[in-house]
């Protein structure tokens, strides 16, 4: 007995930009291993990330900023996040998945 295909979701695009400036990300890596599955579909991860930036360190009127991103390997929701402190992320983007809610994939 063959079984079918997985489904294979396609991913987001990052924001090119954030409060009108453009933002450089970084390309896909595996993230930290989470105490916790994904939100949306189950799935144990790991999830991976990507880190973003926009700005100039040296220019006053370009502050340098940073940014993180968090996708679901295997349902590809996608949160993306603008650091704001030390440790504070707050939330820029949330791109649902198009594979049903709960339904491991």
């Amino acid at each position: 007995m063959t079984m079918p295909d997985l489904p294979a979701y396609a991913e987001r695009s990052l924001p090119a930009e954030h409060g009108g400036r453009p933002i450089r990300w970084s390309e896909w890596g595996e993230a930290p291993k989470l105490s916790h599955a994904c939100d949306w579909c189950g799935d144990p991860g790991p999830c991976v990330m990507a880190g973003g930036r926009q700005g100039n360190p040296l220019a006053k009127d370009d502050p340098l900023r940073w940014f993180v991103a968090y996708r679901c390997s295997s349902c590809q929701e996608t949160r993306v996040y603008q650091q704001t402190g030390a440790a504070d992320l707050k939330p820029i983007a949330h791109f649902k998945p198009e594979s049903p809610k709960g339904g491991r994939t």
